[in-house]
């Protein structure tokens, strides 16, 4: 592994609490529609948890399918 992907990672692991803090924060204020700029630049979580869903499921159905062979 490159030695700047190992800083990266060893960052994380020293910032983990921190950076589930912020997340959550910028996950609540994007779900609870917050006029914030930077909301803008992130994706749509719950447009991106229903398709999730919807992919864990078909994916699931299609596992169940495939045991029966």
């Amino acid at each position: 592994m490159p030695f700047y992907f190992e800083k990266e990672l060893d960052f994380i692991h020293k910032n983990e609490t921190m950076i589930k803090k912020y997340a959550n924060v910028l996950y609540n204020q994007k779900i609870n529609n917050y006029v914030i700029p930077y909301l803008a630049q992130t994706v749509d979580f719950k447009l991106l948890e229903k398709k999730c869903k919807e992919y864990t499921k078909l994916n699931n159905k299609i596992s169940k399918i495939e045991d029966k062979k």
